[in-house]
């Protein structure tokens, strides 16, 4: 996803020139039609501006690039949530959300509910905040993370120092896989973990179908293996 934003971005980059120069001629066109338009009496100058200025911003290729990726979470056979994530890319910041909804239930009665909001916001590819609100059945967590003064701390519910480069449990880019600590998006705290790749998988999908991908092993203080 990250990738895909990146790439987005930079090719919007590659084309200001020509999306430039294509603005200018649209925005001389509007002002000679808006001209004709006020000699005859049919609008004002105001307006003429306004819409002038609006063209421009459509044109502009500086808006933030974003990709959204919706999970669905099965249990078995049955359906029991999802999970969301978008990235939305700007220059070098990017803003990362997630969304989790899980329930578990039997004969119409929840044996088990989950949710998860999560949003972060990266700049020049380091974490600078985190802020996580976790509702485990019952049980509420808060994850809040700054970058102060040169240091990355948590606020939440673990609070203290994190290692510089640690990277939250949202997964949504390759990166992270190279980093010994993450970040619970659920308290804050700290996660020791080792990241291998163990070869070539397929991956299940939603529709019951497999996409070829690398499976990747997640040891440590959480065990989880991960596409």
């Amino acid at each position: 996803v990250y990738g895909f934003g990146r790439r987005a971005f930079m090719a919007s980059l590659m084309q200001f020139p020509a999306t430039q120069a294509l603005s200018l001629i649209q925005n001389v066109l509007v002002l000679i039609a808006g001209t004709f338009l006020v000699i005859g009496g049919q609008t004002n100058v105001g307006t003429v501006i306004a819409f002038a200025g609006y063209t421009a911003l459509l044109a502009s290729p500086l808006a933030a690039a974003a990709a959204t990726r919706r999970f669905a979470v099965r249990r078995g056979d049955d359906d029991i949530g999802f999970q969301e994530t978008t990235v939305r890319v700007a220059g070098d910041r990017v803003e990362a959300t997630a969304t989790a909804r899980l329930k578990v239930s039997l004969l119409g009665v929840v044996l088990y509910r989950y949710e998860l909001d999560v949003a972060e916001v990266w700049q020049d590819g380091r974490l600078v905040a985190l802020d996580g609100v976790a509702n485990d059945d019952g049980t509420r967590e808060v994850a809040t993370v700054r970058r102060e003064g040169g240091a990355l701390l948590s606020k939440g519910t673990w609070q203290g120092r994190l290692p510089d480069d640690a990277a939250p449990t949202s997964y949504w880019s390759t990166e992270f896989l190279g980093r010994s600590t993450w970040i619970s998006t659920q308290s804050g705290a700290p996660l020791a973990v080792s990241c291998a790749p163990s070869g070539a998988a397929q991956a299940p999908l939603a529709d019951g179908g497999a996409a070829p991908a690398t499976r990747w092993r997640v040891r440590g203080d959480i065990d989880i293996d991960l596409f």
